[in-house]
């Protein structure tokens, strides 16, 4: 389990345009280029499942079109999902 304590410490502000694919919230980051899977993790627990990204995409559909802009707080980590490691933004506060 990821200790919570660092994560806290390296919350950050992120805008960008979401998109959504297969179940599951993205964010479009520019001029990086990453496009990390979004995740209410209100806690910073750092946990990851299908389910949370699943919720997570249908809590935003519900206020958001893709394409549209957002701007959320929270910390992005490099986590493995269905055995690759990608980018998950977990959010703290979302609009």
């Amino acid at each position: 389990m990821t200790n919570p304590a660092p994560l806290h410490a390296g919350i950050s502000q992120f805008s960008g345009i979401i998109h959504f694919a297969n179940g599951c919230a993205y964010i479009e980051l520019n001029p990086a280029n990453k496009w990390p899977l979004l995740i209410f993790d209100p806690q910073l627990t750092g946990q990851v499942s299908l389910a949370a990204l699943s919720q997570t995409a249908t809590a935003f559909q519900g206020k958001h079109q893709d394409g549209d802009p957002i701007t959320v707080s929270g910390v992005i980590l490099i986590q493995p999902i269905n055995g690759q490691p990608l980018p998950v933004l977990h959010i703290v506060l979302g609009s």
